[in-house]
């Protein structure tokens, strides 16, 4: 389709490679997070930064967590927009630190 982006045709074809997700532009240096809370969450979020501090900026650092429940890790997102796009193509990219530094989480919500 002709009057479609690349990024629509991108998420049609489902969960895309890591290296096809592009992130925002990010100016200046991007502070690393703080871990000092000690939870999956902020754990997680300082492998995110350290693996690509762009889409960690772009995507990651504005979600909050909201609570945990067994299994299942409940995270604030900004708005539907952030939510959804964390929620599809980037779901493995989020679930995978947070397994890495807590292997009981198996499920990642987005919440507002």
């Amino acid at each position: 389709m002709e009057n479609v982006g690349t990024d629509f045709d991108l998420r049609m074809q489902g969960d895309p490679e890591p290296s096809k997700i592009v992130p925002l532009p990010v100016k200046g240096n991007v502070p690393a997070p703080q871990i000092s809370e000690g939870t999956e969450w902020a754990l997680a979020r300082a492998l995110l930064h350290t693996e690509d501090q762009g889409l960690h900026r772009s995507w990651f650092q504005a979600l909050v967590r909201a609570e945990r429940a067994g299994g299942r890790l409940t995270l604030r997102a900004l708005n539907r927009f952030r939510a959804a796009y964390v929620q599809t193509p980037l779901s493995r990219r989020l679930l995978a630190p947070v397994q890495s530094v807590d292997a009981d989480v198996a499920e990642i919500s987005l919440i507002l």
